[in-house]
């Protein structure tokens, strides 16, 4: 189900905003609602929702709201009516806890974040990647583009500054 602002809300460049959807839900014992991010907002603006998915709890009555999350370089414009995130329904088991002295030991062991690596078995040994000469270029609306050079040579000349060996006269 998709969530609507009730509100019009501008989301700077790396702000975050919680936005009301007007709707307040009762959900059967055993279920949770869950936000999530909208695909095309997060690939076409670079919008998404923090605590992602944030749970809605079964006994929670007020109104539901969405944390909005602007990762682009640009402003958002958020218009009332406009579909900000989805809400889906889902069971949730409940389980008891058991103490114990040693876990089992897996292949993965305690390995974390990125232990795992990137490349899939399937990638790994049954597709012949392209040489780096060969990757397709990625197309840039000129807008973007001019955009994207501006900001590059922004981090440049602020990285650069011709007087930082020049002693100062006092």
């Amino acid at each position: 189900m998709d969530l609507c602002s009730t509100m019009a809300v501008t989301i700077l460049p790396g702000e975050r905003y919680t936005v009301p959807t007007g709707i307040s839900i009762a959900i059967p014992e055993g279920y949770e609602a869950q936000i999530r991010p909208r695909s095309g907002l997060a690939s076409k603006y670079g919008i998404t929702t923090l605590n992602s998915p944030g749970t809605i709890d079964q006994d929670y009555r007020g109104e539901i709201h969405v944390i909005m999350y602007n990762t682009n370089n640009l402003p958002f414009d958020v218009f009332v009516g406009d579909r900000i995130a989805q809400m889906v329904i889902c069971p949730i088991e409940k389980v008891e806890l058991e103490e114990v002295e040693e876990l089992d030991s897996t292949e993965r062991g305690e390995g974390g974040l990125g232990s795992t690596g990137i490349t899939s078995a399937i990638t790994a040994e049954n597709v012949e990647q392209p040489s780096k000469s060969e990757y397709t270029e990625v197309y840039m609306s000129p807008a973007l583009e001019d955009e994207y050079n501006a900001s590059l040579l922004d981090a440049f000349y602020d990285s650069f500054n011709p007087y930082d060996n020049v002693e100062q006269e006092n």
